[in-house]
């Protein structure tokens, strides 16, 4: 009688629980001074007796099944296997030999208890889950004891028991506390990482940081950077001399900040956050082929086709490919590039969502471009930084535009970080790059922008997609072609149109002669390393702007006299209330703000940095006190607040919404019916029946390519039923899309409304 764990070639539980302790020995042996010596010894128990319930007969047979076995005669409801776990633990033994007091073995229980996340329990299942072990469950025992009694470990009751049901609640207030809720994490999260590893059946908990070559990726950047014929930057110099403690360091564009970063990892495990994924799959590309650290890894929604997209290049197979994958996702590489929905989900306390905070409590986080969330994301930032910090890891915040607001809310939350006066604000060897002029109105002036764009590379940013395909709209009517780019695009076409963008402006010394107009959204502002001629914005906060300046004269010298190259229009575009989609009060600071260096050459040195000045005029607490009355501040005080209060399992995994985004995943209706015409939708759906992952896995990863993300508001979307397969979150659209991967131009989504009311209510925020 042979006790299963997993099907999978047909592994036992002893099997299974082995390599679970083999795990556990390695992750002790990496980090031994994350956890005492006692909460070490409290997750070896763990381990021990997680998976103990799968002695029940319903478990079993779902392995027997599987695996061609005859079932067991069963009775009564099935109940999770982790619900049962804690019913072997033998109490005398953990008080009287272990030494456990109550809350150790609180703690041992509800580790054990909650290691997977399953239906939420009550009163009435505490009282069904008794029952069940008490007449069930202890018949099954009797007979897996009568078999293999000499060979349980110790620990182990004879008799099955229910009082560890008395340790399951976290309503007591002592588990409002931030200590006792980052030891629970810690050793619920290594527990889980340590579980999910054996089953994967990875070779190493923690992949070695050494690469092929055997060195460290701090080494690499190292050499590669004197390949280059670069010395060290001041801002390397810096982050390097503090590495292993918390840093914030303001640096320009051009001050070699991002190697800077990897310099401050040291070698120790890292994880490397920024806001956009393309700004992510960029990062990986360059630490993967120019640094040529092999090891890195790629983390967000869309990892997996960049991981397929790997191994066709590579020469590698697409088992190797999702294998990268699985390893990227357990946490097991040594440096992930990722997004922060990725890692910070922990912060809401739902089960499930230790492993990141576990393994992040060992590790060293990179928070690039802090500036570009919303207020309630940086609230879960800063929140998790705080338990982080706690736990024992370290981060390093570094942007060219930091918000010191932040540092003085992350001060009041005693959350360890540099003193306000010593923030260090690093640039690059051009002093002057931008020249900029106010323009005030409703319009861009279209003849200026035409005359400058024969001669010159002209970008035109706005605040809304609608906005930008209004504006190409325009100038195809006075017969200027223009390019666009916005979010509203199949994923597919959007990759066309950003290597074009690139194409037409690389960050480029030696870019040479280019002239036309490129038209496009925010998603530019951080996401694409691009160098325009000359820039026409419409105003946005202080941050955006100069994000958005950024696209232009990157890495170049001012030289053009008296003539601006960022033209900045004042037409107050920023959405309707309760819908803005530009803060209005942060919208008016900068505006006041910027009036000050209308028609002005802004300087950047160590000495003086007009753009530091002008984010302080809107973010410094000292020279703007209206900005600790704010919305943008009271939002991040009242997302904060809640963390803290928020109860551990007060929320379910499925609950938690890290971006408080209300949008939806749709097909363009024009798009699926041709899907359907060319045979393409008949041969993704035998892909998705398929008995390979992997086959499944590409089939859905292009199904996504031919998808929109918008607003959940408004449009003509029929929420009735999803396409393509389960749970796949993907909605038909009634509007066309249009655009010709052959020639890179159309539109892309073209707006269809629900109703006139609609369109109204639509057209004032998108």
């Amino acid at each position: 009688m042979l006790i299963y764990a997993k099907s999978q070639g047909k592994q036992t539980l002893k099997e299974h629980t082995d390599q679970c302790l083999a795990k556990y020995n390695e992750l002790k042996l990496c980090y031994p001074d994350s956890l005492t010596e006692r909460d070490w010894k409290i997750l070896r128990w763990a381990i021990l007796f997680h998976d103990f319930g799968k002695i029940d007969a319903h478990f079993q047979n779902k392995i027997r099944k599987v695996i061609g076995e005859e079932v067991l005669p069963v009775t009564g409801n099935e109940y999770p296997h982790n619900y049962l776990s804690p019913a072997f633990l033998d109490f005398d033994f953990f008080y009287n030999t272990v030494g456990f007091r109550n809350k150790e073995m609180g703690m041992l229980v509800k580790i054990i208890f909650y290691h997977h996340a399953r239906e939420e329990i009550s009163g009435f299942y505490i009282e069904g889950l008794q029952d069940y072990i008490k007449s069930t469950l202890s018949k099954r025992w009797e007979l897996v004891k009568a078999k293999y009694g000499n060979q349980l470990p110790a620990g182990v009751s004879s008799t099955l028991n229910t009082e560890f049901t008395i340790f399951l609640g976290f309503n007591d207030d002592r588990w409002l506390k931030d200590s006792l809720q980052e030891r629970y994490m810690k050793m619920k999260g290594m527990l889980n990482r340590i579980d999910y590893c054996a089953s994967a059946g990875l070779k190493e908990i923690e992949e070695n940081p050494y690469d092929q070559d055997g060195k460290l990726l701090s080494e690499k950047t190292e050499s590669y950077m004197e390949k280059q014929g670069f010395q060290l930057y001041p801002v390397q110099s810096y982050l390097q001399q503090h590495s292993g403690e918390n840093v914030i360091v303001q640096a320009g564009t051009g001050s070699g900040k991002t190697e800077g970063a990897l310099l401050w990892l040291n070698g120790r495990k890292g994880f490397y956050t920024l806001p956009l994924k393309a700004s992510i799959n960029a990062i990986y590309k360059r630490i993967n082929q120019s640094i040529g650290y092999t090891s890195a890894a790629v983390l967000h929604s869309d990892a997996a086709s960049v991981y397929l997209e790997w191994a066709k290049s590579e020469g590698k197979n697409e088992e190797q490919a999702l294998e990268k994958y699985q390893t990227a996702k357990l946490f097991a590489t040594p440096f992930t590039v990722c997004t922060v929905d990725q890692l910070f989900r922990f912060v809401y306390k739902a089960n499930g969502t230790e492993i990141a905070a576990a393994t992040l409590a060992c590790s060293n986080l990179v928070i690039d471009e802090i500036q570009m969330y919303s207020p309630e994301l940086i609230a879960s930032i800063l929140y998790a930084l705080h338990l982080i910090s706690d736990m024992g890891g370290h981060f390093c915040i570094m942007t060219a535009t930091f918000p010191k607001v932040l540092l003085y809310l992350m001060r009041k939350r005693k959350i360890p970080c540099p003193d306000p006066q010593k923030l260090p604000n690093f640039h690059s060897n051009v002093p002057y790059r931008h020249r900029i002029k106010l323009l005030f109105g409703k319009e861009f002036p279209l003849e200026q922008i035409c005359k400058q764009a024969q001669h010159r590379r002209v970008l035109i940013l706005v605040n809304r997609v609608t906005r930008a395909q209004e504006i190409q709209g325009k100038l195809e009517e006075i017969g200027v072609e223009a390019n666009i780019l916005h979010s509203r695009y199949l994923r597919k076409d959007r990759r066309i149109l950003e290597a074009a963008i690139q194409h037409f402006a690389p960050n480029d010394i030696h870019q040479g002669h280019g002239s036309g107009i490129w038209i496009s959204t925010q998603v530019v502002e951080a996401s694409l390393d691009l160098d325009f001629d000359v820039m026409y914005t419409e105003m946005c906060t202080a941050d955006s702007l100069l994000q958005r300046m950024g696209r232009v004269y990157r890495h170049r010298l001012y030289d053009l006299g008296k003539e601006p190259n960022v033209y900045i229009l004042v037409n107050r575009d920023i959405g309707n209330y309760p819908h803005n989609i530009i803060d209005p009060e942060l919208y008016q600071y900068t505006l006041n703000a910027i009036q000050e260096y209308d028609g002005c050459l802004l300087y950047e040195s160590d000495t003086h940095d007009d753009k530091s000045d002008l984010m302080d005029l809107v973010y410094d607490p000292i020279k703007n006190s209206k900005i600790l009355k704010s919305k943008y501040c009271k939002s991040i005080r009242e997302k904060y607040c809640k963390f803290i209060n928020e109860r551990m399992y007060e929320k379910t995994n499925n609950e938690v919404k890290f971006r408080d985004i209300n949008s939806i995943t749709v097909i363009p209706k024009n798009v699926y019916e041709q899907l359907q015409e060319n045979g393409v939708m008949k041969q993704l759906q035998m892909q998705l029946r398929n008995p390979e992952r992997i086959k499944r896995l590409k089939a859905r990863e292009k199904i996504w390519d031919y998808t929109i993300t918008v607003p959940n508001m408004g449009l003509d979307i029929e929420k009735s039923k999803m396409l393509f397969y389960d749970h796949s979150q993907i909605y038909l659209y009634n509007g066309d899309y249009k655009f010709d991967p052959k020639t890179g131009k159309g539109a892309g989504l073209i707006n269809k409304y629900k109703s006139k009311k609609d369109q109204d209510n639509f057209n004032c925020i998108w």
